[in-house]
């Protein structure tokens, strides 16, 4: 969740989807999955968003508000929520996770979506000093709130069916609730209500949203043990029990040609909130499209946590692309691609290729009963067994201020190999790692003939104090400068070698760090090689991402000459004004591409290369990798 900062959580379902449209939290107690329901539809509606999910979000990691509820007498006693029974003493709080997919009925039809219901109106209010409490639910808060949300779907009471209930079997709450549904939503037909914390008690936050999935699938549900009509207990039950009826489980008859029912949800604060949803019926005239085909065999691959749900999961998808299956109007290319690259992956494994949705379902039919086929296999990842151990050193960039100065202090294994690793690089630069590291300043040192050593030292020093506590690399990878750390860990490259690499290397950097520039855009690379046509010091260095609505190219001087450096400069304001997603970066180090390494770095180096010949140690603990994070 990004620790207690709930703002995070939906940024972070943003940055998993890469959704790019407006993200926030909403906190009005328990009403606020509800309320998100009613944002969401507000930002379709103005037209904010093509695509909108809304959902809910309860844990319970303390018993803390547990123990306030209980004091204040709203927790149920034996465990049990019961909405509008005589005997309803409180609710029971529960966990849970809820979400739904907003999306216009036009776009949803022309995708081929699945429409579960159609969400006709909402309402969002508060009670203000309706109750004369702060914490006291109002009727007069809940009626507006429903004829506010009958207004916005356009419907009538004589046209509900059913009404979702906050319900949580508190005798303060049910009789607000049900006299404002009484007032409000009743007609001369008894209107039927209920509520799902019957069934899974009080989820906060997500009950809204549980409450909503339950009215979009209509399943009759009710707890077995509370009887199947309300009981009046007071004068305002009484009252609203002639209006209204208990959900059973074989409601009557619908009240018109659509099924038409009603979700509420009220938040501690008095903010309530209301949606109005409505059964879909497809109108539309079924039209035969013939099952597209692929070229050539289609490999799908599949995976699960047990070898039992990966049987499970190859029949589900055989269903899916037999003759009755949804998948039949998918291409079978794009059904492969989607299992490839969209589900989590698991240690048990299958792969089946097949050139038609048939040959496919076939053969996967085939490997879920158990039988062998030339054409797909199951396998295990091994994640159950030993795992090899590898040591990846990072790049420039990784320092911080203040790092290795515990380790220096507690670790004797990291201690003494960082005052190894200093008086070799002493000898090449005249500074000490060590002053460094433990300078009393207040920012760390930004040079790159500095940092690039220091961060060499560390990484060495903490491979050997991990060395010392018993985990020892069989492999050891690294990117750009981490590769020379590799090179030392694995034995590759003695102690005293690495450092004349790492400090000489970073010497040569120096030569040319600052003097160049590139501008990361987010364009294809053809539409920037096109922006740059006219430009002839200027061209695309690299292409960050597939060609998609958002790749990413990166632009640099073609050449190594100061005109170079100037024009690509000169084009900034005009490049930030066409493109506002443009970033300028300075080119302070060098890079792993072949392409930025050939163009970027002029000559000056060659003069000064590096003079250090590799030896291999024998009996080395590891082996190192290539360049290049694995």
């Amino acid at each position: 969740m990004g620790g207690r900062l709930r703002t995070v959580t939906a940024g972070r379902v943003s940055y998993a989807l890469d959704l790019r449209g407006p993200s926030l939290v909403l906190d009005t107690a328990c009403s606020s999955s509800l309320v998100a329901v009613h944002a969401a539809r507000q930002s379709l509606l103005t037209g904010e968003s093509g695509l909108a999910i809304a959902a809910g979000v309860n844990i319970i990691v303390s018993p803390q508000d547990s123990i306030a509820y209980s004091q204040g007498g709203m927790l149920s006693p034996d465990g049990r929520c019961r909405f509008g029974d005589a005997s309803a003493d409180g609710f029971v709080r529960s966990e849970g996770v809820g979400a739904v997919v907003l999306k216009p009925l036009p776009d949803a039809l022309h995708d081929g979506d699945p429409v579960l219901a159609l969400l006709l109106g909402s309402a969002v209010t508060n009670d203000g000093q309706g109750s004369g409490l702060l914490l006291k639910p109002a009727v007069s808060g809940q009626v507006q709130m429903l004829r506010d949300a009958r207004h916005s779907a356009g419907i009538e009471p004589a046209q509900l069916d059913y009404v979702e209930a906050h319900g949580t079997g508190t005798p303060t709450g049910d009789t607000v609730e049900l006299s404002a549904l009484a007032e409000a939503a009743a007609g001369e037909r008894p209107l039927r209500c209920g509520s799902v914390k019957t069934n899974i008690g009080h989820a906060e936050a997500a009950a809204g949203i549980a409450g909503l999935i339950k009215g979009a699938d209509r399943p009759p549900r009710r707890h077995p043990r509370l009887p199947a009509c309300v009981l009046p207990a007071s004068a305002a039950h009484r009252r609203a029990a002639g209006r209204l009826r208990r959900h059973r489980e074989h409601p009557a008859g619908q009240a018109g040609p659509q099924g038409l029912l009603g979700v509420s949800s009220f938040g501690l604060s008095g903010t309530n909130g209301h949606v109005f949803i409505g059964a879909f019926k497809d109108e539309r005239e079924p039209v035969e499209q013939p099952a597209p085909t692929s070229k050539g065999a289609c490999l799908l691959v599949l995976s699960t946590r047990s070898a039992a749900a990966l049987r499970r999961l190859a029949a589900s998808y055989a269903d899916h692309l037999g003759p009755d299956g949804g998948g039949r109007t998918q291409s079978l290319r794009d059904i492969c691609a989607t299992a490839a690259t969209r589900r989590d992956t698991g240690p048990h494994r299958l792969w089946a290729i097949g050139a038609s949705h048939d040959e496919l379902a076939s053969f996967l039919r085939a490997l879920a009963a158990g039988e062998r086929t030339s054409d797909g296999g199951f396998g295990e990842a091994g994640f159950t067994g030993p795992r090899r151990r590898v040591f990846d050193f990072s790049g420039q960039g990784s320092q911080w201020l203040g790092m290795g100065r515990g380790l220096l202090a507690g670790n004797e294994a990291f201690r003494t190999t960082l005052r190894a690793c200093d008086r070799a690089v002493r000898g090449e630069l005249g500074g000490s790692v060590e002053e460094l590291l433990t300078r009393d300043t207040d920012r760390f040192p930004g040079g790159v003939e500095i940092v690039q050593p220091t961060l060499w030292a560390v990484q060495v020093a903490l491979a050997a104090a991990w060395r010392d506590l018993g985990v020892v690399p069989e492999v050891c990878v690294g990117p750009s400068m981490g590769e020379v750390a590799a090179a030392c860990v694995s034995g590759a490259l003695s102690l005293r070698d690495a450092a004349a690499v790492i400090c000489r290397r970073s010497r040569l950097m120096r030569r040319v760090a600052g003097g160049g520039a590139m501008f990361v855009v987010e364009l294809s690379a053809d539409r920037a090689r096109a922006a740059v046509a006219r430009i002839p010091s200027v061209c695309v260095a690299a292409e960050n991402s597939p060609p998609a609505p958002c790749s990413r190219a990166i632009l640099k001087p073609s050449r190594t000459s100061r005109p170079g450096w100037r024009r690509t400069g000169c084009c900034a304001a005009r490049w930030t004004s066409m493109w506002p997603r443009t970033h300028r970066r300075c080119a302070h180090c060098t890079a792993n591409c072949p392409l930025i390494l050939r163009s970027c770095h002029p000559d000056p180096a060659a003069d000064g290369r590096v003079g250090v010949t590799a030896r291999q140690a024998s009996g080395g603990p590891g082996r190192a990798g290539p360049g290049g994070a694995p």
